[in-house]
């Protein structure tokens, strides 16, 4: 029997020590393959608010990483008029996607990335796009992202270019 959205959810996120890594997403791998990707993203948004759905994303990135602008759109019109759902999807979208999803309740959003071994100042509305980062909080994003999810920057880079030919 397939499991639920719910369900698979559940599992993930007890899986997990703190945020989600890919190792802790890949046993689910099989199940999240048999269900609706945008229905799993937008359930996750909606029920479960917090900074780790980000990680959340990249770790189940094999399985998002191919939706087209008209699809993520979809999605940001799912979660709209959820503010923190809205927040936390416009932070992701733009630092890994480099779209905008243009929420009217995140449009004020700033958040500064600041790096104290280099003193380097970083910032974006609301994130910096991950290929526009510089020094060393770009080698320790792409560190992070090899370590905990197997994925390099590159990664976002293709995805990124894809959507902008989309116009998104």
């Amino acid at each position: 029997m397939q499991n639920s959205i719910e369900e698979i959810s559940r599992l993930i996120w007890s899986n997990c020590e703190n945020r989600p890594t890919r190792r802790e997403t890949k046993p689910f791998d099989e199940q999240i393959s048999k269900v609706n990707i945008k229905d799993l993203i937008v359930y996750n948004f909606l029920n479960h608010p917090s900074t780790a759905l980000s990680e959340f994303l990249l770790a189940t990135f094999q399985f998002w990483n191919h939706l087209s602008c008209k699809e993520w759109n979809e999605i940001f019109n799912r979660i709209k008029n959820n503010g923190l759902a809205e927040y936390y999807m416009m932070v992701f979208a733009s630092q890994y996607l480099g779209v905008n999803p243009k929420f009217e309740s995140a449009k004020d959003v700033e958040i500064v990335h600041f790096t104290t071994a280099d003193q380097r100042y970083q910032s974006g509305k609301p994130a910096s796009f991950i290929n526009n980062m510089e020094g060393e909080l770009r080698d320790l994003e792409e560190f992070s992202l090899n370590e905990n999810f197997e994925l390099t920057i590159n990664d976002f880079v293709i995805i990124s270019d894809r959507l902008q030919e989309e116009n998104c």
